[in-house]
């Protein structure tokens, strides 16, 4: 394996990736300690920026982080818009995962994770937002929550955060199906426990990913049998897909614990085997935030291990109930009390 020589600056592109797509979200899930690493070799990494380019816009992270220091978010005069504390140092950045069967960013956000970065209190949330949140879109009426990605982009679901939660989103990290199932591929598949029940659903979701993927009929179907699996990106794609046990709670801690597995082994293969995930996967997203954004928010918050990880799911428990509107099964749930208990956990 090629030596190649680790600097501050190497180590913060090593990681950028790895930090803002995978470690965030899903660092608090549990996975089997016992999870084999990998070993990837690299010849030749891309060029680092150097001091002087992270310098000059790690100032502007700065700033951000600091604005508004002295006062708090101005009132509406609107009894029903939604008012809450102004998150001071705090950075929003929303990753989502479209549900795509082309290799694009067009379809619904079927998996919605705020990311809430307090750079003064070191302190990291993560907030599962369920897709089936009915809202009113701006511009549309009423639907869900994932919809307004496909009738304006995440520049619409950044606006309908805002104005259904008053939570306002700095910026966005989206993947799709192919880039979930290249990245299990690309680590040598992950190891999860599956129930017989779940294995069925999967094989029902395999089917038509096979079909969508251009695979053979029946491929990666699995035996309907109880027990722990290394499982491939397109099995690890379908489990991640799996509604029907346990309902979308339980999927987004399924998606949850198929990231965690597969940063710990990108992790486990060492600082080459990052440096090749990153440089296999960085152009794979589509994302507001450029190399030299992600590069000073590290530079700023750079010894990620000082932050303390929590994590939220909107809806909260008993702040929501299962309705049927214009023939559509959504959510309806109290917006004020979610905002209002997702910015003191962020804030405090």
């Amino acid at each position: 394996m090629k030596q190649i020589k680790v600097t501050k600056k190497l180590k913060r592109v090593l990681v950028l990736l790895l930090a803002v797509l995978f470690v965030f979200p899903f660092a608090a899930c549990e996975i089997p300690e016992d999870l084999p690493s990998i070993d990837i070799p690299i010849d030749k990494l891309e060029p680092v920026l150097d001091s002087d380019e992270i310098d000059e816009t790690a100032k502007e992270w700065d700033d951000f982080f600091n604005r508004d220091k002295e006062g708090g978010e101005e009132e509406s005069d609107d009894d029903e818009e939604i008012k809450i504390p102004k998150l001071k140092g705090v950075k929003n950045i929303l990753l989502c995962g479209v549900d795509s069967r082309e290799d694009d960013f067009t379809g619904r956000t079927d998996t919605m994770i705020l990311i809430s970065i307090n750079n003064d209190t070191k302190k990291v949330v993560m907030t599962s937002m369920l897709r089936d949140i009915y809202v009113e879109i701006p511009g549309y009426g009423g639907n869900r929550l994932n919809a307004a990605n496909v009738f304006g982009g995440t520049d619409l679901l950044k606006e309908t955060i805002d104005a259904n939660f008053g939570i306002k989103v700095d910026n966005t990290v989206t993947v799709n199906f192919f880039t979930v199932r290249d990245v299990v591929d690309h680590v040598g598949g992950i190891e999860l426990y599956l129930t017989a029940d779940e294995i069925a659903i999967m094989n029902g979701y395999l089917v038509s990913q096979n079909e969508n993927f251009g695979y053979p009929a029946g491929t990666d179907l699995m035996e309907e049998k109880t027990g722990t699996y290394t499982v491939n990106g397109n099995q690890a794609l379908a489990y991640a897909r799996i509604r029907y046990i346990g309902t979308d709670f339980a999927r987004t801690e399924r998606q949850r614990t198929i990231i965690k597995a597969v940063v710990s082994k990108v992790k486990g293969s060492g600082l080459a085997g990052v440096a090749g995930f990153t440089a296999a996967f960085k152009d794979r997203i589509e994302s507001d935030l450029s190399l030299m954004d992600i590069l000073s928010f590290l530079y700023t918050v750079s010894d990620l291990s000082d932050f303390e990880v929590e994590t939220f799911t909107i809806p909260m428990e008993g702040s929501w109930e299962s309705v049927s509107i214009d023939g559509m099964s959504v959510l309806d749930i109290d917006f004020k009390a979610n905002a209002e208990a997702w910015s003191k956990l962020v804030t405090e």
